[in-house]
């Protein structure tokens, strides 16, 4: 028998898990309060049909950033949050239904379609999702577009790009002198390279596939490009450069 104590605990659980992605809706607020009043050890669910819960009416829109530090959290939230969605239909579906659902919405947002290439898609989703309800969106959205090598351009022609690379920013490939490239989120460094979470790559370090950042899904990745110039080994993906996470007055 589950007992209301039990299920207390899995939902507290699962929105320690969620932050900072949303508080709960109104009714599953409902929910909790219900569940509260009950005596600890009272059976769940109670007489009558069990609530059901949806994503849409489980998460609110979180309040904005207060800061670029949390800017940058909310960015590495969303990337470790799709990490590891592999691929069932290319460019349009993964292995994870409801994810599915998330990442079709936001990245719809940031104009990509099905179907099209998603990795600079997948990191202005991430960048909207971190900015939402703050006066820098307009500029973001301005700015970013689902190809890489024109996001680069559009945030130098403004001055918002960066030789150094941070944490939470974008990183922008070029296959070789083509309108054509890549982009991913740096998350951390190693001693000659960048960690990276990245859309439209694969898994398997060291394959033409994976290294021309053509793939499989959304991956955790060790690049050894930090400079611009710099070619991924095994790739003509060079790299341009950074678009470092922002804050204006």
């Amino acid at each position: 028998m589950t007992t209301a104590r039990e299920v207390c605990q899995q939902i507290q659980a699962i929105l320690g898990m969620m932050e900072p992605r949303g508080l709960p809706g109104t009714r599953t607020r409902a929910l909790v309060e219900q569940l509260f009043a009950l005596p600890p050890d009272a059976a769940w669910p109670p007489a009558g049909p069990a609530p059901v819960l949806t994503a849409p009416e489980f998460f609110c829109p979180p309040a904005p950033a207060k800061n670029l530090a949390e800017i940058r959290q909310r960015v590495l939230w969303f990337a470790y949050h799709f990490a590891g969605l592999t691929e069932m239909v290319n460019n349009e579906k993964w292995n994870d239904e409801a994810k599915t659902a998330e990442l079709r919405r936001d990245m719809t947002a940031a104009g990509w379609q099905p179907g099209w290439s998603y990795c600079a898609a997948f990191c202005e989703a991430a960048w909207r999702f971190a900015y939402a309800g703050r006066h820098e969106l307009p500029r973001i959205a301005e700015i970013l577009t689902p190809g890489a090598v024109q996001s680069f351009q559009n945030a130098r022609a403004t001055g918002l790009t960066s030789d150094e690379p941070s944490v939470g920013s974008i990183a922008i490939w070029q296959h070789g002198q083509s309108w054509q490239g890549h982009a991913g989120i740096p998350v951390g460094e190693t001693p000659t390279g960048l960690i990276t979470i990245e859309g439209n790559t694969g898994p398997t370090p060291g394959t033409i596939r994976e290294a021309a950042g053509h793939g499989d899904g959304i991956f955790r990745k060790t690049r050894n490009t930090v400079k611009p110039g710099q070619k991924i080994t095994g790739s003509d993906l060079i790299l341009l450069g950074f678009i470092p996470i922002f804050e204006s007055a």
